[in-house]
């Protein structure tokens, strides 16, 4: 015998939902019944029909009623409404549609209803004609192209379909990038996203509406860059500096916000993705040139371009220092070296050094030298290997002891500290250069004097 169930949905309602959405919404309660109750079932289209069945429990009648929600918080599915909806637009479309669980074929229809004086869904019930049937099955007419829709909406099978997909960061992110899928379920998009990320409800809470189309960005930035603070790969992180130091944007550049107190403490991972892509003698610039040119006369590598936000990240967290920073003092990884453990050769080449520049530089200054071996200036845990620095905290001109082997190098590095100390200007300078050819110039003229007389 067959009745009808009415309700008082308006054939109006969500007119943007194709076929696409709606099959989207039914695979939605296969797979959410398939997890809640533990049992099989399977998806198949052939011939313009498709067929999803599952063995669970079936539909009661009340499950038809818009809100009625029993699933936990890790379903897919939450409002109550996608069935109903999805059987809305198919009737709307005029697509052919049955529905058989717990006995009873269910039919969807658009009819007029007096009471409301609009046309409103309404279900048309009849028994099976069999009692053998178990669970719940779905049959309707569709495309192929509209069946794979309804399923790319599900990372089930949106990673069997793309083969692309990659995970970057087991059951967090992967690529392609674009999307942000909750409970294993796309609900947005990312535009120029690197990634696509993977949450769970019972961990980030509601962030999307009942379209899947709409998600709050706001929230999805902050989920997002606590997942990037706290990641222990470096392969994600790596990926946005690539794309920073491209010069390339993405929406991990613009909307991530990530502070340094984000991140556990030594940030490990942030530090190996900047060595990876920016080298270990990365500097970022201070602005004034002679400091910049310094620091590149040194080895290291001035780092432009990134914007504040991350530049400001990356300098904290300890990963770039500031070009000043790694000029101020220099480091060594072996003590002092005692110039009378200097051997004979070293001895030598060093007080020759020592007497031309004290003699016809620095006449009127001290010049105190220590020796050390490897000299280097440190950044981010590596060294950069010097010849000579001038210290103007500690009045030190600080010589490796590798160049003590050659007369000639010798008095070069030391004379050229001893400009440093005397001038204060810096290496890559115009003043520095001029200070130099001074010397230079000097010696020639006096030379040339002596040989008149």
């Amino acid at each position: 015998m067959k009745s009808k169930l009415q309700t008082s949905i308006s054939p109006d309602y969500v007119k943007n939902w194709d076929m696409g959405k709606a099959i989207r919404e039914l695979i939605q309660n296969y797979l959410d019944s398939k997890q809640e109750f533990n049992c099989d079932g399977y998806l198949r289209w052939e011939n313009g029909k498709a067929i999803i069945k599952d063995y669970g429990p079936g539909l009661e009648l009340k499950h038809f009623a818009m809100g009625v929600s029993e699933k936990s918080s890790n379903a897919r599915g939450k409002y109550g409404e996608g069935l109903k909806l999805a059987l809305l637009t198919m009737a709307r479309e005029n697509v052919p549609v049955e529905l058989w669980t717990r006995g009873s074929i269910i039919r969807p229809v658009i009819e007029y209803n007096e009471a409301y004086q609009t046309d409103l869904l309404a279900f048309e019930i009849e028994p099976l004609p069999y009692q053998t049937h178990k669970g719940t099955t779905l049959k309707f007419e569709c495309t192929q192209e509209e069946f794979e829709e309804g399923k790319s909406y599900f990372i089930d099978f949106y990673k069997w379909g793309n083969e692309e997909f990659e995970w970057v960061e087991s059951n967090k992110i992967s690529r392609p990038g674009g999307y942000i899928f909750v409970n294993g379920t796309r609900v947005g998009e990312l535009r120029d996203s690197i990634f696509s990320y993977h949450l769970q409800e019972s961990e980030v809470g509601d962030i999307g509406n009942r379209d899947r189309e709409v998600i709050d960005m706001n929230e999805v930035s902050q989920i997002i860059s606590t997942m990037f603070a706290k990641l222990e790969s470096s392969i994600a992180i790596q990926a946005i500096l690539s794309r920073l130091a491209s010069g390339k944007t993405s929406w991990e550049s613009e909307s991530l916000r990530i502070y340094e107190w984000d991140i556990p403490r030594g940030g490990k991972a942030w530090i190996r993705a900047s060595r990876a892509v920016f080298g270990a003698n990365a500097v970022f610039p201070t602005g004034n040139s002679k400091i910049d040119r310094q620091a590149e006369y040194h080895g290291y590598r001035l780092i432009y371009g990134l914007g504040w936000k991350w530049e400001r990240l990356l300098e904290e967290i300890g990963a770039i220092p500031r070009a000043d920073k790694v000029l101020k003092e220099a480091s060594h990884n072996s003590k002092l070296v005692a110039q009378k453990n200097l051997n004979e050769l070293e001895q030598n080449n060093l007080a020759y050094a020592k007497r031309i520049v004290k003699s016809h530089y620095l006449k009127d200054e001290s010049l105190r030298v220590s020796i050390v071996e490897n000299l280097a200036l440190m950044s981010n845990g590596t060294s950069t290997e010097v010849q000579g620095l001038w210290n103007p905290k500690k009045k030190m001109i600080y010589l490796n002891r590798k160049i003590l082997t050659d007369k000639k190098e010798t008095l070069f590095t030391l004379l050229h500290e001893a400009v440093h100390q005397s001038t204060g200007f810096m290496d890559c300078t115009a003043e520095f250069e001029h200070a130099l050819l001074d010397i230079g110039v000097k010696a020639l003229m006096q030379l040339d004097d002596c040989q008149e007389k």
